[in-house]
């Protein structure tokens, strides 16, 4: 009797593997977040199930549309063929009853005839009462400011240039002119006229060791450095006066809208002041130095006279 109940098991359970196939699916933790399915979802709609017809390995849901949320179609009725059919078993898959009204990310299978498929099966599927969250994230991700690449810049160029005043730099659309130079005033300061691609920029002071960033403004409101000047020495000549500038510039990829005010560092860079050698000689700086030297003088007179009177 046992090895016929034996028997009969082995039996059943070859006939399952026959005529039933077990498939499991897995996904990433993110692939259940709103903003993911909405990111990756060709569509997503509001709709209702009409009818269901199981397939040998697949069933198509026929579903009324009652709204598209993201790439939207004319279509009032789509089908949605999911992983499971009759004699298919899918982890995962979505199920769907007739009368059921549900929100629902879809990828694109056949456009032509109105066939879908679920995004990450069961994971697409979401009540209607997530409606207001999902157009929230839809109006987040694909709002034109979102979906505007940030400005990016090519690799950034340096050069050191010793301009004198009415000197011009020209490099890479960028045309910097220095206008005058002072060096009688503390600190020292040039004044430049900057402009790019023809466009006039606002002229900026700058100071002896200060540096300069003009900067450009993203779509998104997000700024990008775009070049940078510091003054590095300023020489007066006999009929004219040069100024060492270290610039570094960049090139946008796409427009860009420069700011038109340079920005100042907050902290200005300084050179660090070197420590002066040891002396054996006393310096006129130092505290009571007159006082010292006066005691000194008198000491020597009274001396000089008790010595001549002993001698005597």
């Amino acid at each position: 009797m046992v090895k016929k109940a034996a028997i009969y098991v082995l039996i059943g359970i070859f006939a399952l593997s026959l005529f039933s196939d077990v498939v499991s699916a897995s996904w990433s933790a993110e692939a259940g977040e709103l903003s993911y399915q909405v990111n990756h979802s060709d569509r997503i709609i509001i709709g209702t199930v009409k009818e269901v017809r199981p397939g040998y390995d697949y069933t198509d849901v026929v579903i009324d549309v009652d709204e598209w949320l993201k790439g939207s179609l004319p279509d009032n009725e789509i089908t949605i063929r999911t992983e499971q059919g009759t004699n298919v078993f899918t982890a995962g898959a979505a199920n769907f009853s007739v009368g059921e009204r549900a929100l629902l990310m879809l990828s694109d299978e056949n456009i032509e005839k109105g066939r879908f498929r679920m995004l990450n099966m069961q994971l697409g599927k979401h009540p209607v009462s997530d409606r207001d969250e999902v157009i929230i994230v839809i109006d987040k991700l694909l709002s034109p400011v979102a979906t505007t690449p940030k400005i990016k810049t090519q690799i950034w160029s340096s050069e050191e240039k010793m301009l004198v005043v009415g000197g011009t730099w020209e490099k890479d659309g960028w045309s910097l002119s220095v206008k005058a130079v002072d060096k009688s005033a503390a600190p020292g300061f040039i004044l430049i006229s900057l402009s790019y691609q023809g466009k006039q920029l606002e002229d900026a002071r700058i100071e002896t060791g200060k540096s300069y960033t003009y900067r450009g403004k993203n779509p998104d409101g997000s700024e990008v450095p775009l070049l940078t000047i510091k003054e590095g020495r300023i020489f007066v000549g006999a009929s004219e006066d040069a100024i060492l500038l270290e610039i570094n510039w960049s090139i946008p990829e796409s427009e860009v809208q420069i700011l038109e005010v340079p920005e100042e560092p907050d902290q200005m860079e300084t050179e660090t002041p070197v420590a002066p050698a040891p002396t054996a000689q006393a310096r006129r700086e130092a505290p009571g130095f007159e006082m010292i030297s006066g005691i000194l003088g008198a000491l020597a007179v009274w001396w000089r006279l008790s010595t001549g009177r002993n001698e005597k």
